[in-house]
């Protein structure tokens, strides 16, 4: 999706982070919920994985979803600065392969 966007404005949390950290604390705020939901997210989805049978249930489940949120954000920084698809892919294969 961010690498069909011509602009690669990127994501709002993520660039606020990056842009903001700390500085404003209201702001900081709204942006720590927003990864909190996210990885509460991943979190269930891990749980869920792990119920079906998709996923080893030896996992914590939130550390991946803290893995999964980190690498996401991580990505979206990847893309705006340089759109390597091949890049992009192995860091996805090496995630999908480490969970």
């Amino acid at each position: 999706m961010n690498l069909a966007d011509s602009g690669r404005r990127g994501c709002l949390a993520v660039n606020t982070a990056a842009e903001i950290g700390q500085a404003d604390a209201q702001t900081a705020a709204h942006v720590q919920r927003m990864f909190d939901r996210t990885e509460a997210a991943f979190e269930a989805a891990v749980i869920e994985g792990q119920s079906n049978g998709e996923l080893a249930r030896s996992a914590d489940p939130k550390a991946i979803a803290s893995l999964l949120l980190t690498t996401v954000v991580g990505m979206q920084g990847m893309v705006k600065s340089s759109p390597d698809t091949d890049r992009l892919h192995r860091v996805v294969d090496a995630l999908l392969a480490t969970i």
